[in-house]
């Protein structure tokens, strides 16, 4: 795998991902999902590594750039993602089951 991701490959993934999250609901599609908003806040939204699995080689590839786009360059998504606080806000409504629940 690549590690050396420039800020523009990582912009690219999460747009992939992003516009894959809000198509419809799936095993791939909540994939995608969880792995932008773990990285964009990951104390309130789990990432479930299992479903790597259910994503095709192209969008398999966007996650793991993503991942290493974050952890090379410390962005979080919503400074990259094109009209990031509306689509961030459907993500966050559409996959809200996804969120850690508090243990109070």
């Amino acid at each position: 795998m690549k590690y050396n991701v420039t800020i523009e490959e990582y912009k690219d993934s999460l747009e992939i991902l992003i516009s894959l999250a809000l198509k419809y609901q799936s095993a791939a599609t909540e994939a995608a999902a969880e792995i932008i908003l773990s990285i964009n806040n990951s104390p309130k939204w789990k990432f479930n590594l299992g479903n790597l699995r259910s994503l095709d080689p192209y969008n398999y590839k966007a996650a793991m750039i993503a991942i290493a786009g974050y952890r090379k360059h410390g962005i979080y998504p919503y400074n990259l993602i094109q009209d990031s606080d509306a689509r961030l806000k459907q993500l966050k409504k559409t996959y809200n089951y996804l969120a850690i629940k508090s243990l109070k």
